[in-house]
């Protein structure tokens, strides 16, 4: 068992890492085959506010992942439950044991239907410059449910054997990689290699066999630097908008004969008034380049996504994915990116289906989610023959085995669906 917590605090920086509980659970469940994931989800405020619980809808959310990633249910109070000065979490949670443990046979033993591995730099860092990377394209994939697993970087051993069940893997803002034997499986893997926030800085060779790339000199000033949405073929959602600001770590690179060379950089021009701010120039410097099936970017799309959470950068990313041909998914859905799909098999010829409604996230403050209408969501790789909606009255048989149709969508749904 590796335990470790979902927790608050109140001097820590935003913005808020609302998927706390779902990243704690994943690096687990996709490094050790031979360990559990118990995720601790903390009611306190903080480690000096014991005695006041956060927010239950949070409360909530945080069991839910847990539940939904795979892993088991913790929860913490100081203290006994008798007498404890804040019961206004209890209804909440005991809502979350009781569904655990009414259908305790689906859960906690889940085989995943991911294509996508998303390489963890700092596991147990969060918050901190190492992490922002990851965490950005965490998010990315969450809102446009797409299914990946998580794998903490000191123990890339464990997956050799196993890139190539994925179409891509992702190693966000990793400089140096020390594992002889993965940088080996990348070079030979059947899954497209993406990397992002200067991944693999320090490794020349793999950085030039595997991407076809040499990094070269820091761009000093990035601030007041653009990309260039070209060509259009690729960046086609961008029909409308040229330029994608810059910011943070840029760095120029020197790629081979035969990439395939994406959006031009736009050098800064002077600062000041409008009159004038003028000469920016469209250089030949690419910023994300490809070779065959493997692109690298010498910038930080996670990062400004998380910090800034413009939707630009991760529309330029999954573009680039698509591009080679990896963005496929074992689901289709049209629930909006505040609902959190979950798909994994869950038993002989059983999979379970969940989502979470992340709605009533405002920022910093939770309130009761909104109800979401008619959600669809439909499977690209099994046909099913019975889908049950479980419930705390019980499991309920669909008529429509085609899909899932969600009438309703409060905070959290399930369906068992059986091939």
């Amino acid at each position: 068992m590796v335990r470790n917590e979902s927790n608050s605090a109140v001097d820590r920086p935003y913005p808020f890492w609302l998927y706390n509980s779902e990243n704690n659970v994943a690096v687990v469940e996709g490094s050790f085959e031979d360990k559990i994931s118990s995720n601790c989800v903390i009611n306190a405020v903080d480690i000096y506010y014991r005695f006041m619980g956060v927010s239950k809808q949070l409360n909530q959310i945080r069991l839910y992942g847990d539940m939904a990633s795979g892993g088991g249910l913790d929860w913490c109070i100081i203290g006994p439950f008798e007498g404890y000065p804040d019961r206004d979490n209890f209804d909440k949670v005991k809502e979350v044991f009781q569904f655990h443990k009414t259908y305790e046979a689906y859960f906690g033993n889940f085989t995943s239907q991911a294509k996508i591995l998303l390489i963890n730099p700092s596991p147990f860092g969060v918050h901190s410059p190492a992490s922002w990377e990851y965490l950005g394209i965490f998010k990315m994939l969450k809102e446009e449910h797409l299914l990946f697993d998580v794998t903490g970087v000191l123990e890339l051993e464990g997956v050799v054997e196993r890139l190539d069940r994925y179409d891509a893997v992702i190693l966000p803002g990793i400089r140096q990689i020390k594992n002889s034997h993965f940088l080996k499986a990348l070079k030979n893997t059947t899954a497209s290699v993406i990397a992002t926030g200067m991944s693999f800085q320090n490794n020349e060779e793999e950085l030039s066999e595997i991407f076809g790339v040499h990094l070269k000199d820091k761009l000093e000033k990035v601030r007041g630097g653009y990309l260039l949405t070209e060509p259009k073929a690729i960046f086609r959602s961008f029909e409308k908008r040229d330029l994608v600001y810059l910011d943070m770590e840029y760095y120029y690179m020197e790629t081979e004969e035969g990439n395939l060379n994406y959006l031009p950089l736009v050098a800064p021009a002077r600062y000041g008034p409008p009159e004038r701010c003028y000469g920016h120039e469209i250089t030949k410097q690419p910023s994300a380049t490809v070779k065959e099936k493997n692109i690298y970017i010498p910038w930080q799309p996670g990062t400004l996504y998380y910090k800034h959470g413009f939707e630009d950068f991760k529309q330029i990313l999954l573009l680039l994915i698509e591009s080679v041909g990896m963005l496929n998914n074992p689901v289709r859905t049209d629930a909006p990116k505040q609902v959190e799909l979950f798909f994994d098999q869950c038993g002989d010829r059983q999979y379970l289906l969940q989502l979470l409604n992340l709605s009533g996230f405002n920022g910093t403050t939770f309130f009761d989610p909104i109800p979401i209408h008619s959600i669809h969501v439909n499977f690209t790789e099994i046909k099913p023959k019975r889908i049950y909606n479980l419930t705390l009255e019980g499991k309920k048989e669909l008529l429509d085995t085609k899909g899932v149709m969600v009438p309703v969508l409060e905070q959290y749904a399930a369906y068992l669906v059986e091939v």
